[in-house]
């Protein structure tokens, strides 16, 4: 008897986190985000969402400069830079910026809630 009401109480478990991490991947959003610079071999961007690590994430190359990159953000407000070439700069697309610690200005996206 035992062993049945744990392995039930496990199995409600698994069942509750399963539940709370559909719940979670509902919340985020995909979110598309598009640079484009003529001379442009490599393009990473770095920001709140990464803890600014650009190798973390590349954008996909397109051709001609251009780079794609989707990200499934939760939200909220990030900010961000590109790194193109290992050059950091704001995304010039962009609508809002701020600056940054350094006097420089960083990009912003902000992700609204998915709707219901």
């Amino acid at each position: 008897m035992k062993t049945s009401l744990r392995y039930l109480g496990l199995n409600a478990l698994a069942a509750w986190d399963r539940l709370v991490q559909e719940h979670l991947n509902l919340l985020q959003k995909l979110t598309n985000i598009e640079f484009t610079h003529a001379t442009a071999t490599r393009i990473g961007i770095a920001g709140t969402f990464n803890d600014w690590r650009p190798g973390a994430t590349e954008m996909v190359p397109m051709g001609n400069g251009r780079g794609l990159k989707e990200l499934i953000l939760a939200p909220g407000v990030y900010e961000y830079r590109f790194v193109v070439d290992g050059e950091w700069m704001p995304d010039p697309g962009s609508s809002e910026t701020v600056t940054n610690p350094f006097g420089e200005m960083n990009s912003v996206v902000r992700v609204n809630r998915c709707a219901s």
